[in-house]
């Protein structure tokens, strides 16, 4: 009968969150009937807007640092406009727990980078921390979106080094609602998060239960229906022996969120490219807005076009990159 208060102010110190709580104070916490407790709270999240005034000492240590970012980038500037049907938007997360739309969309420009030119591309999910919202794409969105200086690494791993990689994030997303760890685009599997899984090391205690299965490269292995099956006459497995040019970010290349067998990886190269860069080359480079394209965001009219306001910039609809079942959840 005695909860937990849980609040979250939200990201990037756009809120401010007030907690207020009246505490019983109890005479011996080793008794849970007579320990302290909280018997009320209030929540506030206060915006940080125009509305709250600033700190003089904090805005003049920050002045310096503002004139430079105003100088050499332009957090507004509108480099592509965000179109998917109805009121959706380009999402991180795909309700199915597989692949998302900008998941592969950042994989992609991962995979096809000029100079990196991998068989296939992985990334960790968590390290795209918000969606593309629909209307027109500004640089500071996509400080959102990648808000760390991420780059790209490239490696070469063997088959055997791929299974034991896929085998770790089936894990990982197993124990989180089989919800996909990892974003990929040009490789292709079923993320077993219950089943029946190889035992590696039959003299450990630990059993395994979900694994990576069906791991196959190439486009569209499953032949346009996310839900089916891979057919192996439209791309090619992944042989153990086989040795193959991956792209990944280079925090999960130095092992970070446990992906200890990149980390064990003696091929690594850093290319410096950051990933935030390499996906907004991608997105310039999609077919740009047609004429007849409505820029419903602008304010004062309902009937301009997105070249009208913006110029000549490429659409993000949802026929880019869509999920499409590269990474398909599991349960036998």
């Amino acid at each position: 009968g005695h909860s937990t208060v849980l609040v979250h102010s939200g990201a990037f110190a756009k809120y401010v969150g007030r907690l207020d709580v009246v505490v019983r104070i109890g005479d011996n916490n080793a008794d849970p009937d007579r320990r302290s407790r909280i018997t009320a709270f209030t929540y506030d999240n206060i915006p940080v807007d125009s509305q709250v005034p600033d700190d003089p000492e904090v805005a003049n240590l920050l002045w310096p640092y503002s004139v430079a970012i105003n100088r050499d980038i332009d957090l507004d500037g509108v480099f592509a406009f965000v179109n998917p049907p109805g009121e959706a938007k380009v999402i991180r997360n795909d309700l199915t727990g597989g692949d998302s739309q900008l998941g592969n969309l950042v994989a992609r420009s991962m995979q096809t980078r000029p100079g990196v030119e991998a068989e296939f591309a992985l990334t960790n999910s968590l390290g795209i921390r918000a969606d593309f919202e629909r209307g027109p794409l500004t640089v500071e969105q996509m400080f959102n979106v990648f808000p760390f200086e991420n780059s790209i690494t490239v490696m070469y791993l063997s088959g055997q080094e791929i299974q034991e990689t896929l085998d770790f994030v089936a894990r990982k997303s197993s124990e989180r609602g089989c919800r996909t760890q990892a974003q990929v685009a040009g490789i292709w599997f079923d993320m077993v998060c219950r089943g029946d899984c190889p035992d590696n090391n039959p003299d450990d205690d630990f059993v395994p239960t979900a694994c990576a299965k069906n791991l196959y490269l190439g486009e569209n292995c499953r032949a346009g229906d996310p839900a089916g099956d891979i057919d192996p006459a439209l791309c090619r497995p992944v042989v153990p022996t086989g040795l193959y040019r991956v792209a990944v970010n280079d925090y999960i290349a130095r092992g970070g969120s446990g992906f200890e067998v990149l980390k064990r990886n003696t091929s690594k190269q850093d290319t410096g490219v950051s990933l935030r860069d390499s996906l907004q080359v991608f997105l310039r480079s999609q077919p740009a807005c047609t004429d007849d394209v409505v820029d419903f965001t602008d304010p004062e009219t309902t009937d301009r076009t997105v070249r009208e306001r913006w110029g000549v910039i490429p659409c993000i609809g949802d026929a880019i990159e869509p999920h499409d079942g590269r990474i398909r959840p599991v349960f036998e």
